[in-house]
């Protein structure tokens, strides 16, 4: 059975001016669509753009003036060539037609088509008359493309779960009016899960946040992977941990610190290490923060005088092992003797390190961000 993927939804919808460039043929600016490619392959948080067809002929209308003005300059090389062109206003038009529906489909943009019979036209012309949002205050009446990209969203929103655990609906515009007519809709319908969101580095700041969000499930199902990617044993050397030479950087890095000795020590001697499993930290977008601790454990000696009893019994102990093999039995009898253990510990160090989750919910792309002393701790034997 396929599993079921994790995350979320984001519904984003533009009004005209968010998508505004001077291009002739770009249907949004670079901006917007380095926003769009870049947050096309989240695996917890799947993002749906969207156009009302209204925005979607303000936009050609654009491009059609933009278009226009850079005819006289075309006419100056006509007649610098000596040669018509034969760009006429219907080719520009076709051409800025096409060009939009390459961008649309280039960037799996999805336009909303107005459902007007769903359209309480009654309130549209009253806020039209009393110059209510979007409409502006004047003498001419202006606002009825926002307010027909407003009941676009809306008409979007009904069609949506409204919760904000599975749906989030955002509306990008920066007219104030529109602004505050979505509001007042939004608090009396989609006011859990709606967002109206100012501009770009908004839209930037809230796919941010939702992709830092993750429940247990996600923690628990990437944390085996992380850790089986960190250290496996020492038969996978293409472990991250034996990649970037943990070991050889703590022991360099850390040399005063792995010399650090309990009260009462002298010396002391290694008992290995352990390494734990990989902790989450936080999520940024696309990649993982974890953390690994690495104990390097320790016995500390130190060495005592002998009393009485141990020097007159190292008077005889020789004559006994004198038929001993020389420099062995006997030095190791008497090294044994002379060091006392006196306590066990630990030095504790944190690996920092992050990875990327990338299609087919695979881990890639690990990086050591920095490694930390932690702690020694010493427990008196």
């Amino acid at each position: 059975m396929a599993r079921k993927k994790l995350g979320r939804e984001l519904h984003v919808v533009f009004d005209t001016n968010p998508l505004y460039t001077v291009v002739a043929s770009d249907l949004v600016s670079n901006e917007v669509s380095q926003i769009i490619r870049k947050n096309a392959q989240h695996i917890d948080l799947t993002i749906h753009w969207y156009i009302p067809e209204i925005v979607v002929e303000e936009r050609k209308f654009q491009m059609r003036q933009r278009a226009a003005e850079l005819v006289p300059s075309l006419i100056k090389v006509e007649k610098l060539l000596g040669h018509n062109l034969n760009i006429t206003e219907d080719i520009l038009e076709s051409r800025v037609n096409d060009g939009v529906s390459r961008s649309l489909q280039d960037l799996k943009i999805k336009t909303i088509k107005l459902d007007t019979r769903s359209v309480d036209w009654e309130k549209i012309i009253e806020n039209s008359v009393k110059r209510q949002p979007p409409f502006e205050r004047g003498d001419k009446e202006k606002g009825f493309r926002d307010a027909m990209a407003g009941e676009s969203f809306f008409q979007l929103a009904s069609q949506l779960p409204n919760s904000p655990t599975r749906c989030i609906l955002a509306f990008v515009t920066e007219d104030k009016l529109l602004t505050e007519f979505v509001r007042s809709r939004l608090n009396s319908t989609n006011g859990s899960n709606g967002r109206i969101l100012s501009g770009l580095e908004e839209v930037k700041n809230l796919i941010n946040t939702l992709v830092s969000e993750v429940d247990e499930l996600f923690v628990s199902e990437f944390r085996e992977k992380a850790g089986a990617m960190f250290f496996t044993g020492s038969d996978n050397k293409e472990a991250l941990y034996y990649k970037e030479k943990i070991y050889d950087r703590i022991k360099s890095d850390f040399a005063s610190e792995l010399k650090i000795l309990p009260e009462d020590a002298e010396s002391m001697e290694s008992e290995g290490i352990t390494i734990g499993q990989a902790q989450f930290v936080k999520k940024q977008a696309q990649r993982v923060f974890w953390a690994t601790r690495i104990n390097f454990s320790f016995k500390a000696y130190r060495r005592e005088q002998r009393n009485d009893e141990q020097r007159q019994s190292s008077l005889v102990i020789p004559s006994v092992l004198s038929k001993a093999e020389p420099g062995t039995l006997l030095t190791n009898w008497f090294r044994e003797q002379e060091k006392v253990h006196v306590a066990s510990g630990k030095m504790i160090f944190q690996v920092n390190w992050s990875t990327v989750v990338g299609q087919h919910r695979k881990l890639t792309s690990a990086k050591i961000e920095s490694i930390d002393f932690v702690d020694a701790n010493w427990a008196k034997v």
